[in-house]
């Protein structure tokens, strides 16, 4: 009697641990876990592309500015003679000047920011002045200095004359022109008269008698 009774309480023992611990398999902790495949993606285009349309606009405003009308060259020029105060005057798109200059004055003139332009000192024949020029140019304001290499010529009337180099407008450092200026002085003193011309004498011809 006691032999059926314990297989039958062992049989119930094991059903019911069935039952309540393994409804599900557990899994080794070897083991790896399931792979998922990744979404495949196409990896974006990082690399910059060129921009080219900053210099067409560049370009575009540089021709914008040299087909504008050209403006008046606003600028001051200064005489600076020996134990004298300077004396200066504005200018603007050129002017003659009714006071007399010294003659050994050093001549300045002060303009805009310029990438282009050229400075001459003529006298009155309009021939060239010998002389050393200086050009210094910050953002704001431009110097050029003419020192003549000797005094110039008393009572007698001169020149100064802006243009381009290059170009043959003053251009500016962003591509705006002027026009070209001229300003006329004249210096104090007494005009020297005039060498005369030597006389040259004219060898006459000697007849060959035969």
């Amino acid at each position: 009697m006691l032999t059926p009774l314990f297989d039958l309480c062992f049989l119930s023992a094991v059903s019911l641990a069935t039952s309540a611990g393994a409804t599900a398999p557990l899994q080794s902790s070897d083991e790896a876990p399931p792979v998922v495949p990744a979404a495949t993606t196409t990896p974006a285009d990082t690399s910059e592309q060129p921009d080219n349309s900053q210099p067409r606009l560049v370009l575009d405003q540089r021709v914008e500015r040299l087909s504008a009308e050209p403006q008046s060259l606003p600028f001051t020029i200064c005489f600076h003679a020996a134990g004298a105060a300077p004396h200066c005057v504005e200018a603007l798109g050129g002017r003659d000047l009714e006071q007399p200059i010294a003659s050994d004055s050093l001549i300045e003139l002060r303009l805009p920011p310029l990438a282009d332009v050229r400075v001459r000192l003529l006298d009155d024949s309009h021939r060239l002045v010998p002389s050393s020029d200086y050009f210094t140019s910050d953002h704001d304001q431009g110097r050029y200095l003419i020192q003549p290499e000797s005094p110039l010529v008393p009572g007698t009337k001169h020149f100064v004359r802006v243009d381009g180099l290059v170009e043959a407008l003053p251009t500016a450092v962003d591509g705006a022109q002027y026009r070209s200026v001229r300003v006329s002085f004249v210096t104090s003193g007494e005009k020297p008269p005039k060498e005369p011309r030597s006389k040259k004498k004219k060898k006459k011809k000697q007849s060959r008698r035969r």
